[in-house]
């Protein structure tokens, strides 16, 4: 190495100022490198700066809009207070009315009850007046088969009777015709 050196024909100015110049640079580079570190932390924090800008700016529009809308809201609750006093005129005025409606309801249920009770006991009347038109109705139909039995009964009599009594006329008829043959056989020719 020495022979390097001695080749070289450094001399010890040129060393000094080489170690200056190399102590210079490295000096230069170390305090670039702590303001490149430095720019890229404030970066950093620049961009979460940034972030939390975004954030609060989203944060303050939606405040602004749940302001206006308890501004409206209050708004429209002035105006329901300012109509209190009439829609309390009109509540009171509703349960009147409802009150009203109650009553004749309840006085309608009533006489709605008494006439369906006044039914019911209709019905009742018409239920007996039915078993019993109904019990009438058996025993005329009982009767009324009892009178056809007879009728019945009757018109075979009757045809008997009239059997027997054309029998009868009819022997009569025979009878008198033999009379009167022999009535007629016996008077003499004179008297005819």
């Amino acid at each position: 190495m020495d022979k390097l050196f001695s080749t070289l024909h450094i001399s010890s100015n040129f060393i000094i100022l080489a170690g200056i110049f190399l102590f210079v640079s490295f000096f230069i580079t170390i305090v670039i490198v702590f303001f490149l570190s430095k720019i890229n932390t404030l970066n950093s924090i620049l961009e979460k700066a940034k972030k939390i800008d975004k954030a609060k700016i989203a944060k303050i529009a939606r405040l602004e809009e749940e302001l206006e809308d308890s501004k409206q809201r209050v708004a429209k609750l002035s105006r329901d207070l300012m109509f209190l006093p009439r829609s309390a005129d009109k509540l009171e005025e509703a349960n009147k009315t409802i009150k009203k409606l109650r009553e004749e309801l309840s006085r309608e249920s009533k006489e709605y009850l008494k006439a369906l009770h006044k039914k019911d006991m209709d019905i009742e009347q018409i239920n007996i007046h039915y078993e019993l038109l109904k019990n009438n109705y058996s025993k005329l139909e009982y009767k009324y088969r009892k009178l056809k039995e007879e009728n019945e009964f009757l018109k075979k009599e009757r045809e008997k009777l009239n059997q027997e009594m054309r029998e009868n006329i009819t022997r009569q008829e025979e009878q008198l015709k033999d009379l009167v043959t022999k009535i007629t056989r016996n008077i003499p020719m004179d008297v005819r």
